[in-house]
């Protein structure tokens, strides 16, 4: 399912930070950054389903340019381990279609999907994932482990949005005539949206002599053992089973890390179930992270992790939504919205002082060549420093620098002292899309020029 997130993308491919939340569902991924969690549900023979869904944000993908649309492809295999026996089960390709080319770089839009398994034996399951277009892998193993025989509770399944469905567009995250945005990486980001969803089944309850069931429910959500929520409630049961869909009002919500908990107690046999998970809320908050007096200073700094194509959307901002637009920017990118640091903006901050420190010439460093891409990608894993052969060239020798860097993927700059005054031009770039080469950039270097030093 190709899904969307509402509000500013800031598509930074560099500074994807991942909440891989250890605990109940979610797990983890290789360098193809996804989110990914595993709900059980018990069927109608005692059975346990397992939900796998994983979620992958657009910016990981490459996507190849065909006739009227963008497309990437990821390949899934399945594979079942029991004791020493291995074996795949399928192999399947999900195609990812868009055409906006905005989407195919942005860590707001993502593509969704589902898999659903019922067993009866409990084994490993291992689902390798493969980018087709990039190489990007990721791999995710699980101890799939039945629900205990007469549990009251299924796992907890959350949810950013439930929205009527009767047409089942999407049959994989369908119940009933309600379409199930399913949240794997339990981020709610309240700019987004304000609501957190549960969905449950209730099970195994003991009915009386009139197929009545009856139990008590309770819901808490705390954070640092402080109570944010919590409902406690009686409930009648026609059988031994119900779905229940709860809906958590996130507006007053601080931003950090919560416990979420479900309690059933089975009035009849007394007997009582509880299960737990996180949630990681975003909230909308008045901190201002600001380096610059001058808001446009703040914007020229921020473009250097921005796809070209954002750029003019400054310019039809009115003041208030430029600041909202600035503090998203830097909200996006936390890596732990759980501790008052911003990390991501600490890193920054770094780099600024260091371009200040280290490339300033006729302004400041952070807004030179340099200092531009030391701030986005940090110090290059090899650089190179020489001087042109004046005999090759109609001008003097001039110094040269060469960058190059591995992560996130192989890229090259390469600067020159044009005018001999230490204020080095980006002349020549490989493999990064917001950056130009200047076409005549060889004049200064001459045709015998060692061009293998750029590779």
């Amino acid at each position: 399912m190709n899904s969307t997130k509402n509000g500013t993308s800031t598509a930074i491919r560099f500074a994807l930070f991942f909440f891989l939340l250890l605990g109940s569902g979610i797990a983890w991924a290789d360098d193809l950054n996804m989110y990914i969690s595993t709900t059980r549900f018990m069927d109608d023979t005692g059975n346990t389903t397992f939900e796998i869904v994983y979620k992958i944000p657009y910016g990981q993908l490459k996507f190849q340019q065909l006739e009227d649309r963008f497309e990437a492809n990821v390949n899934v295999a399945v594979i079942f381990e029991q004791g020493e026996k291995r074996r795949q089960w399928q192999q399947f390709k999900n195609p990812v279609v868009t055409r906006d080319l905005q989407k195919t770089k942005s860590s707001g839009e993502y593509y969704l999907d589902k898999i659903s398994l019922t067993l009866s034996k409990e084994m490993l399951v291992e689902l390798n994932f493969i980018d087709v277009g990039s190489g990007k892998t990721a791999q995710y193993r699980k101890e799939l482990k039945l629900l205990e025989p007469g549990t009251l509770l299924s796992d907890l399944e959350f949810s950013s949005q439930v929205l009527v469905d009767p047409d089942h567009r999407f049959v994989k995250f369908s119940r009933g005539d309600s379409l199930f945005f399913v949240s794997p990486d339990r981020i709610y980001n309240l700019q987004n949206y304000a609501s957190m969803y549960l969905y449950y089944e209730v099970i195994n309850l003991k009915c009386s002599d009139t197929g009545i069931a009856q139990y008590e429910e309770t819901v808490t959500v705390s954070r640092n053992n402080e109570v944010a929520y919590r409902t406690k409630v009686t409930e009648d049961c026609v059988g031994s089973r119900r779905s229940t869909l709860k809906r958590i009002d996130l507006t007053e919500f601080a931003s950090g890390k919560y416990d979420v908990e479900v309690t059933v107690r089975d009035i009849v046999s007394g007997k009582e179930t509880t299960r737990t998970g996180i949630a990681i809320v975003r909230a909308r908050e008045n901190t201002r992270f600001r380096f610059f007096p001058d808001i446009n200073d703040e914007f020229l700094l921020i473009k250097t992790f921005l796809p070209v194509a954002e750029y003019k959307v400054w310019d039809e901002l009115s003041d208030a939504a430029r600041d909202n637009y600035l503090d998203t920017f830097w909200r996006a990118n936390d890596p732990n919205p759980d501790t008052p640091e911003n990390e991501f903006y600490e890193i920054v901050q770094d780099r600024v002082s260091y371009s200040n420190e280290h490339f300033s010439r006729f302004e400041d460093g952070w807004k030179t060549d340099r200092g531009r891409i030391y701030i986005r990608n940090g110090a290059p894993v090899e650089s190179t420093t020489d001087f042109t052969d004046p005999s090759q060239t109609r001008f003097a020798s001039k110094e040269y620098l060469i960058w190059k860097y591995n992560q996130p993927e192989h890229r090259v700059y390469l600067f020159i002292d044009q005018m001999m005054n230490g204020d080095f031009k980006l002349v020549y770039v490989d493999n990064d899309d917001n950056e130009q080469t200047l076409p005549t950039w060889k004049r200064y270097f001459g045709d015998e020029f060692d061009e293998t030093l750029l590779e």
